[in-house]
C-alpha cells in the first residue's frame, strides 16, 4: 500500500479514466526525455543500432515504468479515450525513429523501416524487463537497419 489517505488519489483525479490518462501523460513525458537523451544523427547502421541499444537499456533499466507502460497499451484496448493518448505517444516514436534513421540514406522506405525498428525495440524492451536481464541487441539492429539501407 502507498500508506496515503483513502481520497488523496481523487483529490488529484476525479475517475479511474482520469488517473489513467495521467499515468500515459507521466509516460509518455518520460519516454521524450529517453528519446532526446538518444536523439542524434548516426552515419552508420551500427552508430544507429547502438543508439537503439541504449534506448532499450534505458527503457529496460525502469522495470517498473516499462511493464505500467505495456499494462497501459493494453488498457487503451479497452478505453478508446485512452487509446488516443497512447496513439500520439507511439506517433511521437516513429518520428523519433524516422529521424534517427533519416542520415542513413534509407530514403522513401524510411516509414517502413521506423516501424519496424520500432517493433524490434519493443520486443527487445518487453523480452528484457519479462527475463529480467537486459537483452543486447545492437547486432540485431543494424542487420537490419544494413538491410534498409542496403549496406551489406
Amino acid at each position: 500500500m502507498a500508506q496515503v489517505p483513502a481520497g488523496t488519489t481523487s483529490n488529484h483525479f476525479r475517475s479511474r479514466l482520469a488517473l489513467l490518462r495521467g499515468m500515459v501523460d507521466q509516460l509518455l513525458t518520460a519516454d521524450a526525455e529517453i528519446w532526446r537523451s538518444t536523439d542524434g544523427s548516426p552515419d552508420t547502421a551500427e552508430e544507429a543500432a547502438e543508439a537503439l541499444a541504449s534506448a532499450a537499456r534505458r527503457a529496460a533499466d525502469d522495470r517498473t515504468a516499462t511493464a505500467a507502460r505495456y499494462a497501459l497499451f493494453l488498457e487503451a484496448m479497452h478505453h478508446p479515450e485512452l487509446a488516443d493518448s497512447v496513439r500520439s505517444g507511439n506517433a511521437q516514436v516513429l518520428d523519433w525513429m524516422r529521424n534517427l534513421l533519416s542520415g542513413l540514406g534509407i530514403g522513401e522506405d524510411v516509414d517502413a523501416a521506423a516501424a519496424q525498428s520500432v517493433a524490434l525495440l519493443d520486443g527487445v524492451i518487453v523480452q528484457s524487463v519479462v527475463r529480467g536481464q537486459v537483452i543486447d541487441a545492437r547486432r540485431g539492429f543494424a542487420s537490419l537497419l544494413r538491410g534498409w539501407a542496403g549496406v551489406k
